[in-house]
């Protein structure tokens, strides 16, 4: 290869290299470039996230120089600082602390530091001051309208936490979340704790017995979905710090926000465990007086079957039909109290009788002691719902004893067959009419029954008086009695 060839060769291997160089270097500023555009859209991010977070900024170098400065703090109506004012001595050194200190502090350590609600002024500012290699970004927010509300929301909430513990009763209201937001100074004295051991606790785990604990629960769940209504009144003990369970007799009202949304309930109650303990042992005390009042009617009458089985045993020894028929009306008064007293025995309220049994009772004994037959008087008693005390009871029940045996004495003779009937009912207003009626031959005409020489006439009218109460006679196919009392 002659020199000619060779230096082509050299000349085509420097045209290759030069080529390969040029392209290498449009790689590399194609590169730079792309590397330029990230760095200006890094640039103008960092720009706009400085010039307008929403914080008040200023950035200082490492001598504490100011040397930036963003929007909202110029828009914020303040004298700015000059750019290379010494931050926390040339500007903004009202702080109550020696903040220029704590600037130089951070700028040494490296580390970053918050100030709440620091007093500059008549304002509350939250500052934090944040280094990094070249200097600190120190941010600062304006809280002092959030410092006023919040000041005057503690002021209210002061206020109404005076008004509640006026209040002679234990109220506590239970948040969304089952726990204490509020209770007044009854419930305090009442659980035993101090307020801040009950805020913010949980009502039913905390301050509930277990036995009760779900089934309340469950109560409130059901309360604050509206699947059930507010009950106005009722019981449910709570634990004190000591151990000892108190009963409390609750109030609940739902407790909603403006736009109607359940956020809670607030609960009054009265503590009612000595009024309860009260009430126990005074239903011990009047059981114990129910025994000993259902053993003294007993007794009563008991003593009145002996007076009434001596008076047979001495009638046994009259001859006399008239004495021997006083006897035996004397034993069918004595018989018409006893079974009063009977009655109340047996009865479960010993202030009332039932009187359809009892006049059963009563009725049945006079036709056995008149032995009437079976099928030739008839006997019907209609009572419904009437219920006597002691008082009328007796002379009501003595009132059908005498006419009933007036009528079997007197209204059937001669085997005639017949019908007594006695009725009785109470009207709305609580008077009761009696009725007692036979088919009978009827009262004899012309005779006044209140002014006859019959004990047992004088007897009933004496004891219609008692029962204050007025008596009709009347001779309709028969002879009928109305009394009403």
């Amino acid at each position: 290869m002659n020199d000619k060839s060779k230096k082509k060769e050299q000349l085509i291997d420097e045209l290759a290299k030069l080529r390969q160089q040029i392209a290498e270097l449009k790689k590399s500023e194609s590169e730079y470039k792309q590397i330029e555009e990230e760095l200006r859209e890094s640039e103008a991010f960092n720009f706009a996230l400085f010039q307008y977070n929403p914080f008040e900024t200023i950035v200082v170098d490492r001598e504490g120089r100011v040397i930036k400065i963003n929007m909202p703090k110029r828009k914020s109506g303040d004298r700015l600082p000059t750019v290379g004012d010494m931050m926390y001595k040339d500007y903004a050194a009202r702080h109550e602390i020696d903040m220029h200190a704590e600037l130089m502090e951070c700028l040494r350590s490296g580390k970053t530091k918050r100030f709440p609600e620091l007093k500059y002024g008549k304002k509350f500012l939250n500052i934090t001051i944040a280094s990094f290699p070249k200097g600190a970004i120190i941010t600062s927010q304006d809280v002092t309208q959030h410092k006023k509300a919040e000041k005057a929301l503690k002021k209210e909430r002061d206020k109404s936490q005076k008004y509640l513990d006026i209040v002679g009763c234990m109220i506590v209201v239970i948040n969304t979340n089952q726990k204490v937001s509020l209770i007044n100074k009854r419930g305090i004295e009442i659980l035993g704790y101090k307020r801040e051991e009950v805020v913010g606790k949980n009502w039913f785990d905390s301050f509930l017995p277990k036995e009760v604990r779900e089934e309340v629960r469950m109560f409130f769940k059901k309360l604050m979905i509206g699947e059930i209504k507010p009950v106005e009144s009722f019981e449910n003990p709570v634990l004190t710090k000591s151990g000892k369970k108190k009963i409390i007799a609750w109030n609940n009202t739902i407790l909603k926000d403006e736009q109607g949304k359940i956020i809670g309930t607030l609960s009054s109650g009265k503590d009612v465990t000595e009024q309860r303990k009260a009430e126990e042992k005074l239903k011990s005390s009047l059981k114990e007086k129910e025994v000993l009042l259902r053993e003294i009617h007993h007794r009563v009458k008991n003593n009145m079957q002996i007076i009434s089985s001596l008076l047979r045993l001495q009638s046994r020894q009259i001859k006399d039909e008239k004495t021997l028929d006083m006897f035996s009306m004397s034993q069918n008064r004595i018989r018409s109290m006893a079974l009063i007293h009977e009655s109340l025995y047996k009865s479960k309220n010993l202030a009332r009788i039932d009187f359809y049994d009892y006049v059963s009772k009563l009725t049945t004994h006079l036709f056995s002691m008149y032995r009437v037959g079976i099928g030739t008087i008839n006997l019907k008693v209609e009572l419904k719902d009437v219920y006597l005390d002691i008082n009328k009871a007796i002379p009501c029940g003595l009132v059908i004893s005498e006419l009933v045996s007036n009528s079997l004495k007197h209204a059937f003779p001669g085997a005639r067959k017949g019908e007594i009937a006695v009725r009785m009912k109470t009207d709305e207003r609580g008077k009761q009419t009696l009725i007692v009626k036979d088919t009978g031959v009827g009262f004899p005409e012309g005779l006044d029954f209140r002014e006859t020489e019959s004990l047992g006439m004088q007897l009933v009218t004496d004891l219609v008086k008692q029962l204050k109460g007025t008596i009709e006679l009347k001779k309709i196919k028969g002879t009928e009695f109305k009394i009403v009392f």
